[in-house]
């Protein structure tokens, strides 16, 4: 930084200089306080989950009623999608051997 401004543009440059460098400071200070944030957090929410011998994670991995009438439906409709697979390519070999 010059020891004395000749003008008005070099103090507004000098200026824009410091407030850019305060600038670029917080934002490492808001980088560093989110990691440690996040970090203690995750520290935080793996020691409930592993530290409790309560079955939470079990219950976490458990199908929910829902989920499992959905996933049944959609198991339903692939077996019948499947077989329809089947009786169109039987007639299509049937039209195609009659042609």
């Amino acid at each position: 930084m010059p020891k004395t401004l000749s003008s008005v543009g070099e103090a507004l440059t000098t200026f824009m200089g410091i407030v850019g460098s305060a600038k670029e400071s917080l934002n490492k200070i808001i980088f560093c306080a989110r990691n440690l944030v996040n970090k203690e957090m995750e520290e935080e929410i793996v020691q409930q989950l592993v530290g409790r011998h309560d079955g939470a994670i079990e219950r976490m991995l458990e199908e929910s009623p829902a989920v499992a009438a959905k996933r049944e439906k959609l198991n339903v409709s692939i077996k019948l999608l499947r077989e329809s697979n089947n009786v169109l390519a039987n007639i299509m070999d049937k039209i195609a051997s009659n042609v």
